[in-house]
């Protein structure tokens, strides 16, 4: 009966994984660059977020199609969903 122990251990590590993924995010600061670990305010598959305008003065519309998404999902996620008030810095060499 030992098999039904390591089965639920492995099955309960994978949805703790999963979880994690799906309700944490990093995202790099808009300004330096610095990466925080923070908690979505809702799943999404998309764990790495960064904002391809950064301080520049372009628009949106100035943007390629894949770099507006970007943009738009950091906006949504980092600072309209309150992403940069609910992490951590990460502290990367």
């Amino acid at each position: 009966m030992n098999w039904k122990r390591y089965w639920r251990r492995g099955v309960s590590t994978v949805l703790i994984c999963l979880a994690g993924w799906l309700l944490l995010g990093i995202y790099q600061d808009r300004e330096f660059g610095e990466s925080y670990l923070f908690l979505k305010h809702r799943p999404t598959l998309k764990f790495y977020f960064r904002a391809p305008l950064g301080e520049s003065e372009r628009t949106l519309k100035e943007l390629a199609p894949e770099q507006r998404a970007e943009e738009m999902l950091f906006q949504a996620y980092v600072e309209q969903g309150g992403g940069n008030q609910r992490c951590l810095r990460l502290f990367i060499w």
